[in-house]
């Protein structure tokens, strides 16, 4: 399990005046990592691009208890893979405003608090900033998708490097869903998958049941895809 991407605390409004505490043994909180994945670019050699993801553990899980301690548990609890729309939205609408363990409020400072309501008290759920350019996620020499072939390439491998990373979530049933313009790329990228699955492509097949999407930007016939 990798530790470099261990989210500890966060600030808690825009001055920095007060933190939440993600990770401590005085609360029931959840494991949650945060960075990027680093892909190779095809048009620059030598140069990468970077996606940003933030995932947060199940609350069904202990994360005060070792991985290994507790992997069958682990294993068998859904994933969800978020993506918000747009095309350029940000996940971290989802998370901050929808269905993630954070809120931001309306106040003026943006103070953020923890919510009852949330989609990890059943399930795993990693927010992902894509395609390249969109949110926090980057391109070293401004190498930004064109078309849902190249999206769906790129997002394929930057999961094959996130469960890399985090080898004990790889066995997880996962679901990638969305919302809005994610109705266009979810099942693109749920194709890809299942493609690359059937050509044993990656270091590892994904094991994806389904792709939900809420409001898609897509014809009901493709809102989920198998």
């Amino acid at each position: 399990m990798s530790a470099e991407d261990l989210v500890t605390s966060i600030p808690a409004n825009i001055p920095d005046s007060r933190r939440i505490d993600l990770y401590t043994k005085d609360t029931k909180k959840a494991r949650s990592y945060s960075g990027h994945v680093h892909l190779d670019s095809t048009e620059h050699p030598g140069t990468e691009n970077h996606l940003f993801y933030w995932f947060f553990e199940s609350q069904t899980c202990n994360p005060h208890v070792a991985v290994h301690d507790q992997q069958e548990l682990i294993s068998r609890t859904p994933l969800l893979i978020w993506l918000n729309g747009g095309p350029g939205a940000s996940s971290l609408l989802g998370l901050f405003l929808e269905n993630g363990p954070l809120t931001i409020g309306d106040d003026a400072a943006g103070t953020i608090s923890v919510t009852p309501n949330t989609w990890n008290q059943e399930a795993h759920i990693v927010y992902w900033d894509q395609p390249i350019g969109t949110g926090y996620s980057y391109s070293d020499a401004g190498e930004y998708v064109q078309d849902e072939s190249t999206l769906s390439r790129m997002f394929w491998e930057g999961l094959q490097k996130f469960f890399g990373a985090h080898p004990e979530y790889a066995q997880c049933p996962q679901y990638v869903c969305g919302e809005s313009y994610a109705g266009k790329y979810v099942p693109a990228i749920a194709l890809e998958i299942d493609r690359k699955n059937r050509q044993h492509a990656g270091e590892r097949n994904l094991d994806l049941r389904e792709s939900p999407s809420a409001t898609a930007g897509s014809s009901p016939s493709c809102r989920s895809a198998r």
